[in-house]
């Protein structure tokens, strides 16, 4: 018939078959573990964002730059959604500052770019240090601790060393 279409092309690329449940299930649980979050859309989200983040390679396939960047994100281990988004962030200003790093070294076209990435790339790192301490904040390390080294006793006034509290518990 003349509205018949043509039979499709043998290099379209076919559906990929649908994974098992069970299968799906444990990609969902290991992402949403990894990534902190009961949550899979955010969970996904941020797989998302760390992928597109990173810097043109032409030679290495989504698998393969999945491989390299996500025990960065297992490293960091994230323990809620603000951890996850920093995580990312993280993943994503260390590998272009390391981009920018690589620019500058090139040899070919330092004149043109070696400065502007070179600046670039301590600019990132910087930012880099300032998440890394925003982490930290965050999961309670970067507290201060008080010590007090000198104690003064005045006339008529005690100083105790330890747990101060009488025999019954009250102090």
């Amino acid at each position: 018939p003349a509205n018949a279409l043509p039979p499709s092309a043998p290099d379209e690329p076919k559906p990929e078959p649908e994974l098992p449940a069970e299968v799906r299930q444990e990609q969902s649980r290991r992402l949403t573990k990894t990534f902190g979050t009961r949550s899979e859309k955010l969970a996904t989200v941020c797989l998302n964002q760390l992928m597109t983040a990173r810097p043109a390679s032409k030679d290495r396939s989504p698998p393969e730059l999945l491989a390299r960047v996500w025990p960065a994100i297992e490293g960091i281990a994230p323990q809620d959604e603000i951890e996850a988004m920093l995580a990312v962030q993280m993943v994503a200003v260390h590998n272009v500052a390391l981009n920018q790093l690589h620019r500058a070294a090139h040899p070919s076209d330092y004149e043109i770019t070696g400065p502007k990435a070179a600046d670039n790339a301590a600019k990132l790192l910087r930012v880099f240090r300032e998440q890394l301490q925003a982490l930290q904040r965050y999961r309670g390390k970067g507290q201060q601790k008080v010590t007090v080294e000198h104690v003064h006793v005045l006339a008529g006034g005690q100083a105790n060393r330890g747990q101060c509290g009488n025999a019954a518990g009250e102090g």
